[in-house]
């Protein structure tokens, strides 16, 4: 698990929200399928190649990954998008922060209510530890259908209609 920074917090429904100011707002965050959130030390692909079961590999499986694509593993490049692309289509949730007029980026695998839940617990974290980035924008782009993307501000995420209205024409997978 990552830890560090400011320990963990309990969320409802028995969640972990594992906080560290500076990955949580600035750096990189995973959700887990049931709702975990982590931010990250380092580069989304180290935290899996360091935790590879809490993500569901062997060591071995990313290691054969990173070997078919000829890369050193670890490396940014195809291996890392496969390995990415495989956890957003098994329901994983991956946020990274960049600065200047960009925003958070986050990828999933087909919006449902349950990541609309998820990225409401999310937003609610980032706000209650920095207010200041309630505007800040957040590109959501659906990886399975056809990577389209919608942006909001960080706010939206938390009570705007149309965030709401996205959920209600998708279903649960």
């Amino acid at each position: 698990m990552f830890s560090g920074g400011d320990g963990v917090k309990n969320m409802s429904m028995g969640k972990q929200f594992v906080f560290n100011s500076k990955e949580f707002l600035s750096g990189g965050v995973w959700i887990s399928p049931s709702g975990d959130i982590f931010g990250i030390p380092l580069t989304h692909i180290r935290s899996v190649i360091s935790n590879p079961g809490q993500f569901g590999f062997t060591k071995e499986q990313l290691k054969e990954i990173f070997n078919r694509h000829n890369e050193g593993v670890g490396s940014e490049g195809n291996a890392r998008d496969e390995v990415i692309a495989l956890l957003v289509s098994n329901g994983w949730v991956r946020i990274r922060y960049y600065s200047g007029d960009f925003g958070f980026h986050v990828e999933l695998g087909k919006f449902s209510n349950t990541c609309k839940e998820y990225l409401q617990e999310w937003a609610s974290g980032v706000l209650n530890k920095n207010p200041d980035r309630a505007d800040y924008p957040v590109k959501v782009c659906e990886v399975l259908n056809g990577n389209l993307e919608t942006t909001f501000k960080l706010k939206d995420l938390l009570d705007s209609k149309d965030f709401v209205m996205i959920a209600k024409t998708c279903s649960d997978t």
